[in-house]
């Protein structure tokens, strides 16, 4: 049993067309991965500041990411809770998590951000790459296109050289089991190096690690250790259900996108009858 007082400063997209990290026709995980920025430096806003610049407002409410904020606020506590619990090295499981939440303060911001952006149309399928670069601390990522006929190519023959070395060490090598199983891991050694180009240069699993980046302050810590049961004959060092690192804050349900859709279509709409009217 775990008890804290846990004060943190969390930033969020609040774009909802660059929210939608689900979107396969835009890479916007590259956007959100370069984040955070140092807020504690930011000025009061001036509309000067942005000639020569394009901005995007904010055109999402508090209501529809704050239960994403409460679930990273959750993420963030539990991760930083793990540095003060190194003495259970074989993993944690939380039964019940609970947060209350005494204050919140929400603040939009414009935060400086150097965006490229280049549109690959293959097989009649547009992706929208992005390259972003954090204009304060510097971080860079980006999304590449790939020539997937040449990445297909070098797997191909990088395969065909495994599978060849793989046979004459069966053939001409004694090998133990350990050994056998490296022979074996040969076998998917052009697999291996697609998914690693792929990963790459399309960086899909780049994000925002904000369980890890996030500014937070945790005091008043109280634990109370009651002994439940001992377990014998265990053979993995590791707890198999401990749930101390996992991630619920990720994704944002983005059923609320469809709203501003459907607004939009609506608006469209009427902007073509107004102009029939006028013909007429």
């Amino acid at each position: 049993v775990l008890f804290s007082k846990f004060i943190c400063l969390s930033h969020i997209e609040s774009n909802k067309e660059k929210l939608d990290k689900k979107d396969e026709s835009k890479t916007n995980n590259i956007i959100n991965s370069i984040m955070p920025f140092d807020t504690e430096n930011v000025i009061e806003y001036q509309s000067n500041y942005l000639i020569g610049f394009n901005s995007e407002k904010r055109d999402v409410n508090i209501s529809d990411i704050e239960e994403k904020v409460n679930k990273q606020i959750k993420d963030i506590s539990r991760h930083g809770i793990n540095k003060d619990l190194t003495f259970y090295d074989r993993g944690i499981r939380w039964n019940k998590e609970d947060l209350n939440i005494k204050g919140t303060q929400w603040l939009a911001a414009y935060l400086p951000v150097w965006l490229y952006s280049y549109m690959e149309e293959k097989s009649g399928k547009k992706l929208l790459h992005y390259v972003a670069v954090n204009a304060r601390t510097k971080e860079t990522m980006g999304s590449v296109p790939i020539n997937y006929l040449r990445l297909i190519l070098i797997s191909t023959i990088i395969e065909i050289i495994c599978v060849l070395l793989t046979i004459v060490l069966f053939l001409f090598v004694d090998s133990d089991e350990d050994g056998t199983s490296f022979i074996l891991l040969l076998l998917t050694g052009g697999f291996i190096f697609y998914g690693l180009m792929y990963l790459r240069y399309r960086n899909k699993d780049a994000r925002h690690k904000y369980e890890k980046e996030t500014n937070y302050n945790i005091n008043n810590i109280k634990r109370v250790d009651e002994l439940k049961d001992n377990l014998h004959g265990l053979r993995n060092a590791y707890m198999n259900d401990a749930n101390n690192n996992k991630i619920e804050g990720d994704i944002v349900d983005t059923s609320f996108l469809s709203k501003f859709n459907n607004i939009k279509n609506n608006n469209t709409v009427e902007v073509k009858n107004v102009r029939n009217k006028e013909d007429k």
